[in-house]
């Protein structure tokens, strides 16, 4: 994943879904809430410190991510992919 796709993501999420998926900008960083398998939910936020529980939503359920440059591309896009199959 290039750094190209990334900032395509960001200004998608941050133009059209902002309200949808809760996203916002706070502290210079896109931040996202994304709804993933409490498992997994709680492996991201074990592992990346810019994966938080989602503030005033099932915590067990839905993250804040924030686009800080700190998660791998890869990552980002894994969890917005298990966002959308739990949320379609």
């Amino acid at each position: 994943m290039n750094q190209v796709r990334i900032t395509v993501l960001r200004k998608t999420l941050q133009k059209d879904l902002a309200g949808e998926y809760g996203a916002d900008e706070r502290e210079g960083n896109l931040w996202v809430n994304l709804k993933l398998p409490a498992d997994w939910g709680a492996f991201f936020r074990s592992v990346y410190p810019s994966v938080l529980p989602a503030y005033h939503m099932n915590k067990e359920h839905w993250s804040s991510v924030i686009l800080d440059g700190s998660i791998p591309d890869g990552e980002i896009v894994r969890m917005t992919e298990m966002s959308f199959q739990l949320t379609e």
